[in-house]
């Protein structure tokens, strides 16, 4: 995951970094004096969109792992701390959990979907460790997780795997 994100924010930084320059050549005749205003801010956006985008797709964990957690209709203190063990690997923020956890209720939440298979099964692969992680897997849970292979446009081998 670390490394993914650091190779997202170098692609931010060069992709913005060139075309901040680009802008400020074409447009105004002051690179020389204040190209490394926009260099600056260029990495700066880059750096925060790259961040962004990644941010998204660790609350979609979280969001489906609270759901798969709920299936049972039991969320049990291992579901628990592993929730919270996530949330605190991930750096998501309290007041972040409190807008997961309202919009995950409410039944009508958006995930951010990986573009990489390998991430997809990542998200996945978290999914089905909270659905086994107090000993047993229900036929909803077991449900749950082969939608969310659909929706994460994976098989149902792959989730079968898992469990």
């Amino acid at each position: 995951m670390k490394k993914l994100v650091f190779l997202q924010v170098i692609y931010g930084i060069l992709t913005f970094s060139f075309l901040g320059l680009l802008i400020l050549y074409f447009f105004t005749n002051l690179v020389d004096w204040y190209g490394w205003i926009g260099w600056l801010w260029t990495v700066f956006a880059g750096l925060m969109i790259g961040a962004g985008a990644k941010k998204k797709e660790l609350k979609s964990i979280l969001k489906l792992c609270f759901v798969a957690a709920a299936q049972d209709e039991k969320f049990d203190n291992k579901e628990l701390e592993y929730f919270k063990s996530l949330s605190k690997k991930f750096g998501v923020s309290d007041s972040d959990i409190q807008q997961i956890l309202k919009e995950t209720t409410s039944g009508q939440f958006v995930i951010q979907i990986p573009e990489k298979d390998e991430d997809r099964k990542k998200m996945l692969k978290h999914v089905a460790e909270i659905i086994k992680i107090d000993g047993k897997v229900t036929d909803k849970e077991r449900e749950f997780l082969f939608t969310a292979a659909e929706k994460l446009k994976l098989s149902k081998s792959d989730a079968e795997a898992l469990l």
